[in-house]
């Protein structure tokens, strides 16, 4: 894989030229070059339309190929549903919800949304590669070694933090659960609703499995990570990134907690945010817990941990972004690591990182980043995307892929929780959003029109 990737960087680097010597924006490219004129995406344009009038909010796509950003565009709503609107109740069956135009909020091309877990990439992966590529890094060293606090307990049944590494954390192998409910544990060790007791506690959260005994996907692993960036970097993670990152890629609309204290000093509304959960963080009031939101959730993370426990900066969750600035954040993974003749890592960084794990080479992880092996991450690249491929998806609707054999990116920014919860599911608590299994939430049907519009689907 790394000397396929190594075959196109001489043309990558051709295709960045124009833009790492700061003559154009990526945003002018497409005009410069008559766009007007390429692929047609009708088909795409009627997947988005369509599943937009089954119930899905909306969402930004944003399509480069070649150099070029080839397609940028809003489709819906930035806001379909607000608080305002009777909630569901158990076993009401599903159907459209219907629409208070008066609450809803069209998306536009520079709709800023909760990336979700993409902040793992663009902010916390992006950040480590700039530490390993500066030296102040080494992965091959316990997680002790920066974050001290980082150790078993004596009642925890599963031990041996001491040997988990930083390349542990990024492969997901450390033996994390997924997720902790920090901001609502009974555990005093782990309750956490502030970001001097998060940073603590994520450092006690307990193992699941040994160390390096199998994958698994965990917020903590991201959490950590971050912590590790701010630990090093001495400063939190927004204006480490802000000033090693955002600032220098002249990215205006890019941040943590852009609503309340943007680091980069700009004013925002609400209105310039992609709207999630409908009812706060209460699905559809069916929990509730000390201090939780209840109203629309628009411009904070959705994230409860991120939000709760450790002020809307983390590793795992927190950053917002718009298409066009994903693009250009994205397109340091196909120039090298350069733009407009700064180096913020090296492409030996990018093969280390896009490398799978050898231990488990079949579940799909590099460090950090999703690899297209084995068809492990189809509903995020779909059938038609190269084994050269990779990405990440965001919970909330939005999701990144990079396609080196074909010079393609592609970034698909949605808002799927912006709609009700399925209250039939049969359960207790429902938590599959209406959003979530509709063309644009599924990911991978709109991922396949793009390469099927651009001629780039491999006969089956």
């Amino acid at each position: 894989m790394r000397n396929s990737r190594n075959l196109h960087r001489s043309q990558h680097s051709r295709i960045f030229s124009w833009i790492l010597m700061g003559t154009v924006s990526l945003a002018t490219l497409c005009t410069l070059s008559a766009c007007s004129s390429g692929p047609d995406f009708k088909e795409l344009d009627a997947l988005m339309e369509n599943s937009i009038a089954e119930g899905f909010p909306g969402a930004v796509i944003g399509v480069w190929y070649k150099g070029e950003i080839i397609k940028l565009q809003a489709y819906g709503y930035a806001k379909r549903h607000d608080a305002s609107e009777p909630a569901r109740t158990i076993q009401t069956p599903r159907a459209v919800s219907p629409i208070l135009e008066a609450a809803t909020l069209a998306a536009r091309p520079d709709t800023i949304y909760d990336l979700a877990s993409n902040t793992k990439m663009y902010a916390t992966n992006y950040a480590l590669q700039y530490l390993v590529s500066q030296g102040s890094l080494d992965l091959d060293l316990p997680v002790q070694h920066y974050l001290p606090q980082y150790k078993d307990r004596p009642q925890d049944p599963v031990k041996g933090k001491a040997s988990v590494t930083v390349r542990d954390l990024l492969h997901h192998t450390a033996g994390h659960p997924p997720s902790i409910e920090f901001y609502q544990s009974d555990d005093p060790d782990l309750f956490a609703n502030d970001r001097a007791t998060g940073l603590l506690a994520m450092q006690r959260a307990p193992l699941e499995v040994p160390p390096r005994t199998r994958v698994k996907y965990s917020d903590i692993d991201y959490m950590l990570l971050g912590h590790l960036v701010e630990t090093i970097g001495e400063s939190t993670l927004d204006h480490f990134l802000e000033d090693t990152f955002y600032k220098p890629l002249g990215l205006k609309r890019t941040g943590f907690n852009l609503l309340e204290s943007p680091a980069n000093g700009a004013n925002f509304e609400p209105r310039d945010f992609a709207a999630t959960e409908i009812y706060g963080n209460s699905r559809e009031k069916q929990r509730e817990f000390p201090g939780m939101r209840t109203q629309t959730i628009q411009g904070q993370v959705h994230d409860e941990k991120a939000f709760y426990s450790l002020g809307g900066v983390a590793g795992h969750a927190g950053l917002f972004s718009t298409a066009e600035e994903m693009l250009t954040l994205m397109s340091l993974m196909l120039s090298g690591g350069e733009y407009k003749g700064e180096v913020f890592f090296n492409q030996q960084i990018i093969d280390e990182f896009l490398t799978p794990n050898p231990q488990f080479p079949e579940e799909g992880f590099g460090l950090g980043w999703n690899i297209n092996v084995n068809g492990k991450f189809a509903y995020l690249f779909g059938r038609h995307a190269s084994d050269q491929a990779f990405g990440h998806s965001g919970w909330v609707g939005t999701l990144s892929v990079i396609d080196p054999k074909h010079d393609l990116m592609v970034v698909l920014l949605g808002n799927k929780k912006n709609t009700h919860i399925q209250m039939d599911c049969g359960k207790a608590l429902c938590e599959r959003f209406d959003g979530d299994k509709m063309a644009i939430g599924d990911y991978d049907p709109v991922i396949e029109k793009v390469y099927e519009a651009l001629g780039l689907a491999e006969p089956e």
